[in-house]
């Protein structure tokens, strides 16, 4: 095999992680349905399966150098693979008091071979010799944003043609994809980041570093400003345009995964001849742009186009600050690409959370406060509470594009005087 090879797999890798995280939430109907699973039980799982991802994030931190990144690469599509396999093993053969369990133990397989994944793939692109590294970068997330549409597509229309109950054969259909990138990771070339004969940088290294604590602030913003919007943008898209779930699902979410990975796309086409720096300011202000159009469109295809906007100028967050980093210390090792991880996913965590608290928080306040809500009415150009309230929960996800605006001034700062 070639380094040809170890592209494919890496890619393979983030579309598996991405029908790793989203082909399950597909499912959640289901398992409330048929199985009785409660949404208190469903919440509880996502919070889960996001906490599994971030404790393999710190594990990875101090142990793939040791066990090597083939083995980590294995294991990581491996884990993926038999959580997929006994999602539709364990659903359908347990007994119902048990139904639930089993799913938590398939959903934290995935999540641990996701988690592998996102801390992997990154460094094994990074170590691949090319003159494009930060294009390079770009192209494989954009691999997760297309992983996404795939899942969602193949699955919604999998499910028109053979009833959702055959989900099972799905779930094993999807398997495939982990088990092909096994095999691959077993026999592909792998690099490691770290030329040999030198020395990764240790964790203490990288925190007493001025610039590192800026990028891991820089990828919460960037993990938070891509999911706050993402995670919102079928309930969003269903209250202002009063469309069924399907059409939600296909206005919202997917609309906003085609764009975001158009922008990594193009940044994968055209990186090379881009300032890095420079595009991920424009993309951040372009995210103020988008944002604020959402929330203060006064027609409901303005608030859709404001979701696109900002699906394509999030796209360059996160590869962009992986590769800002990689530039910064050409010795992180998988320690600062593990810490980075970490970052984007607390991330992933803070900006859907702290939409739906606002929201949650200012639907009450606007019911009692009939002047208040008057006043906001004429600024967000809606009396209805619950579109009110969660324009308002969007409005406070603003702080993350800005946010990284900020740190990339100081971070331009740090170049000038280094």
């Amino acid at each position: 095999m070639t380094e040809k090879h170890t592209r494919i797999a890496c890619y393979l890798g983030m579309i598996t992680q991405a029908v790793s995280i989203n082909f399950p939430a597909l499912l959640y109907v289901v398992f409330h349905q048929e199985y009785g699973v409660s949404f208190s039980a469903l919440g509880t799982l996502v919070v889960m399966i996001f906490a599994a991802q971030m404790l393999v994030d710190i594990w990875c931190a101090h142990n793939v150098e040791r066990i090597g990144y083939r083995a980590a690469s294995v294991a990581a599509a491996g884990f993926s693979a038999a959580g997929m396999l006994l999602l539709p093993l364990l659903v359908t053969t347990l007994p119902p008091p048990l139904v639930f369990p089993g799913i938590v133990v398939a959903l934290l397989l995935t999540a641990i071979g996701s988690g592998f994944l996102e801390v992997i793939v990154s460094p094994l692109i990074e170590a691949l010799p090319s003159r494009r590294k930060a294009a390079d970068m770009a192209i494989l997330h954009a691999a997760y944003c297309w992983g996404f549409v795939i899942c969602v597509l193949g699955s919604t229309a999998f499910f028109a043609l053979f009833g959702l109950h055959r989900w099972p054969l799905l779930a094993v259909l999807w398997s495939i994809l982990p088990l092909i990138g096994t095999y691959l990771f077993a026999f592909a070339p792998l690099r490691s980041p770290v030329a040999e004969g030198q020395q990764a940088m240790r964790l203490g290294e990288l925190f007493r570093s001025r610039a590192f604590p800026l990028m891991l602030l820089m990828m919460v913003c960037g993990g938070a400003a891509e999911q706050a919007m993402a995670q919102w943008a079928s309930l969003f898209a269903q209250l202002g345009m009063g469309v069924s779930k399907t059409a939600g699902d296909l206005l919202g979410p997917l609309l906003f995964a085609v764009l975001m990975g158009s922008s990594r796309t193009y940044y994968g086409v055209r990186g090379s001849s881009l300032d890095l720096k420079k595009e991920l300011r424009r993309c951040a202000l372009l995210g103020v742009c988008g944002y604020l159009l959402a929330v203060f469109g006064q027609h409901s295809i303005l608030c859709l186009v404001g979701c696109g906007v900002c699906g394509y100028a999030v796209g360059i967050f996160w590869p962009g600050t992986i590769s800002l980093s990689a530039k910064f210390f050409p010795l992180g090792g998988s320690a600062m690409f593990s810490l980075l991880a970490m970052g984007g996913d607390i991330g992933c965590m803070l900006g859907p959370g702290l939409v739906g608290w606002v929201s949650d928080g200012m639907q009450g306040l606007y019911a009692h406060a009939t002047g208040f809500a008057g006043m906001v009415t004429r600024l967000l150009g809606t009396a209805e509470n619950v579109q009110m309230s969660l324009k308002t929960g969007l409005l406070t996800a603003l702080l993350f594009p800005v946010g990284i605006l900020l740190l990339l001034r100081v971070v331009r700062r740090l170049s000038r005087g280094a």
